[in-house]
């Protein structure tokens, strides 16, 4: 029996009920962007698998599990899961209650990499993020393997108290990548 969810991404009950919990798990270790990827980047691989369960978790009522998905979501750029996400908001804006959004900024203006699959981490570094003890890694791709997920660590240094971090999500178009997502994730 197929249920309908208030947004464009539909799912078996079944298939939803077994995986959601085991993403809800993902989302909750979230909780420390760039300390702990792992999870955002199995999620961002596995967006199109679990997209029911993503947005389910945008009506979830632990607000750390809500602004994962909406991360998720935004940085994955489905279209669909993108119409979820508009949807559970215009929800919420019409019931009156408090938003709380996830925040993914990008550029203002088009930037391309031109890059192989094995390049994007140090083209990131050369175009986008440029200095002294600076990393970048790419953690993930999604499945079809059209877009990328790089962490940028500021303070990249043994001993270094005070570091900042940076998620880029570059996306292929035709044989460039479009950056889609440059945003700081943390600093301590």
């Amino acid at each position: 029996m197929a249920i309908a969810l208030t947004s464009p991404v539909r799912a078996s009950w079944s298939t939803e009920k077994s995986t959601y919990s085991k993403t809800r798990k993902l989302l909750l270790s979230m909780k420390a962007p760039g300390h702990d990827s792992q999870a955002l980047a199995q999620l961002f691989h596995d967006a199109d698998a679990r997209a029911a369960d993503l947005v389910r978790a945008l009506d979830d009522p632990d607000l750390r599990v809500n602004l994962g998905a909406q991360l998720v979501i935004l940085f994955v750029g489905n279209p669909s899961l993108s119409a979820s996400l508009e949807a559970s908001l215009e929800k919420k804006r019409r019931q009156g209650g408090e938003i709380s959004l996830a925040r993914a900024d990008a550029p203002t203006s088009p930037t391309y990499l031109d890059a192989t699959k094995r390049s994007l981490a140090n083209e990131v570094l050369k175009r986008l993020h440029q200095g002294r003890h600076i990393s970048a890694r790419t953690i993930a791709f999604n499945s079809a393997q059209q877009a990328a997920l790089i962490l940028v660590v500021y303070g990249d240094t043994p001993g270094k108290v005070f570091t900042s971090g940076y998620y880029v999500v570059v996306r292929r178009e035709a044989e460039r990548w479009r950056v889609t997502v440059n945003t700081n994730a943390w600093e301590t």
